[in-house]
């Protein structure tokens, strides 16, 4: 079951997102995502 669905029908949620990571993301990039999944 891919990701939306998962998080919309079973944890009754509206809408989801995902984070997709890959050799060309820097670390700085990914610093700033955590950053901002931390005031989520």
């Amino acid at each position: 079951m891919c990701a939306p669905m998962f998080g919309t029908h079973k944890l009754g949620v509206e809408s989801t997102a995902r984070a997709s990571f890959y050799f060309y993301n820097t670390k700085a990039e990914v610093d700033r995502f955590v950053e901002v999944v931390k005031e989520i």
